[in-house]
C-alpha cells in the first residue's frame, strides 16, 4: 500500500459498508446509531461437513429425495431431528446424527455442518445506519475527519482524542503519566520501545495513532485488546505535519479507529473517523465508565454477545488468553448465571437495562 493511495480529509462524508461473507443475520435496523465496538453482523460457519446419504438411509432412488425432506436448508438441528421421510407401508426416517446445520443436498445425499465458527461484523465508527441488505450487513455514514493509515492490529475501539505535545524523536513514556488519562486515544509521533507500550497499557488507553512504531513490538502490539494504527510505517517515522495539525486542531473530540486491515471483508484500509456529532448524531451513545451492577455485553470470547451484570472489577491485572496482559472484570451472565472473567476494554455498557 502506498502513502498516496490513502486519505487524509478534515472534513468528509463517510460511508463504510460492513458486509458478511456469508447469509447471516443483521442485527441493527435502518436509522440506528450505532457505536464502534457494535456488532452488527454475524454468521455462522461450517468447519468441518458431514454427508449422509438420504437416499440409501429411506430406500428410495436419489431423485426421490426432494419429496421426502422435512427440514429446509439452512436450518440449524438438533440431535435425533428429522431430516427426511419416507411414508409407505413402513414410515422410514433419517435423523440428525449430532448438532449441526442443513447446509445442502445433491444425488440425495444431505451435506451437514457438525462445528461451526462463529464471524461477526463491527460498526468500527460512529455513525448512523443508512442501507440494510438483509442477511449480510449495512451501510454507515457519518460526516468528519479521516485519517488512513498503513497497518493497524486488527481491532476498533474508541475514546476521547488526546495528542502529546512530543518534540520529533521522543520516547513517550515520561510524557504519558502525567497527561494521559484512563479511556482516551493517545496520538504521539512514534513508539520504539517496550517501555512507552507498557506505559500506554497501564494508563488503560483505548487506542494509539501513531507515525510509525518499531517492528520489534509487533507480537506484543497483536495482543493488545484495543487499537493500535500506524499512519506513516514502521522505523522511526513521524507524524507528517498536515496529519499532526489536524489531529491538534480536533484535540478532545470523540474518535474512533478501526485498525482492521484491507482483507477480503473489508476494502478500506485502517483508518481514524473523527465523527462531527453535531445536528444528525444526537443520539450516540455515551462512553461509559465501568462500575459495579451495571449491566454490559460482552464482545468477545466463548461468551461473545451475551449480556450479564458485573459483580467486581479486580485491582491486579489478569493474564487471558494469547497472554494478554489487562484489567479484567467479573460478570454474571444473564440467561444462565455463569460467572466469568473477561477483559474490562471487551465490555460494552448497556444503559436502560
Amino acid at each position: 500500500m502506498k502513502s498516496n493511495d490513502l486519505i487524509t480529509a478534515e472534513r468528509v462524508d463517510i460511508k463504510r459498508s460492513r458486509q458478511l461473507p456469508f447469509r447471516g443475520e443483521v442485527l441493527v435496523k435502518f436509522g440506528e446509531n450505532v457505536h464502534p465496538e457494535d456488532m452488527v453482523a454475524r454468521t455462522s460457519l461450517g468447519s468441518r461437513v458431514r454427508v449422509l446419504d438420504i437416499a440409501k438411509g429411506l430406500g428410495v432412488e436419489p431423485s426421490e429425495v426432494e419429496s421426502c425432506l422435512v427440514r429446509q436448508v439452512g436450518e440449524q438441528l438438533e440431535a435425533g431431528d428429522v431430516l427426511a421421510q419416507f411414508e409407505g407401508a413402513i414410515t422410514r426416517v433419517v435423523r440428525m446424527p449430532t448438532v449441526g446445520t442443513f447446509i445442502a443436498y445433491q444425488d440425495g445425499k444431505a451435506f451437514l455442518s457438525t462445528d461451526t465458527i462463529s464471524i461477526s461484523v463491527k460498526a468500527g465508527m460512529i455513525g448512523r445506519v443508512e442501507e440494510v441488505t438483509p442477511g449480510f450487513g449495512v451501510v454507515i455514514s457519518t460526516k468528519g475527519s479521516l485519517f488512513q493509515g498503513v497497518w493497524g492490529n486488527e481491532r476498533v475501539g474508541s475514546g476521547v482524542l488526546t495528542v502529546l505535545p512530543l518534540e520529533i524523536d521522543q520516547e513517550p513514556f515520561e510524557a504519558v503519566e502525567n497527561l494521559v488519562k484512563k479511556g482516551q486515544v493517545v496520538a504521539s509521533h512514534s513508539c520504539q520501545s517496550r517501555q512507552s507500550l507498557t506505559s500506554f497499557v497501564q494508563k488503560e488507553v483505548t487506542g494509539l495513532i501513531l507515525g510509525s512504531m518499531n517492528p520489534d513490538l509487533i507480537p506484543e502490539v497483536m495482543r493488545l485488546t484495543f487499537p493500535v494504527i500506524l499512519l506513516q510505517g514502521f522505523g522511526v517515522v513521524n507524524l507528517d505535519p498536515i496529519r499532526l495539525k489536524l489531529l491538534q486542531d480536533r484535540d478532545g473530540s470523540v474518535v474512533c479507529i478501526n485498525a482492521s486491515m484491507k482483507d477480503t471483508f473489508s476494502e478500506t484500509p485502517p483508518e481514524v473517523i473523527i465523527p462531527q456529532v453535531e445536528g444528525n448524531l444526537e443520539d450516540i451513545p455515551d462512553i461509559n465508565e465501568l462500575a459495579v451492577t451495571q449491566c454490559v455485553q460482552i464482545n468477545s470470547g466463548e461468551y461473545f454477545g451475551k449480556i450479564g451484570t458485573v459483580e467486581a472489577l479486580p485491582e491486579e491485572m489478569e493474564t487471558f488468553q494469547s497472554d494478554i496482559v489487562d484489567r479484567s472484570a467479573v460478570v454474571k451472565i444473564m440467561d444462565t448465571g455463569d460467572k466469568v472473567i473477561v477483559p474490562q476494554r471487551n465490555l460494552r455498557v448497556i444503559n436502560g437495562i
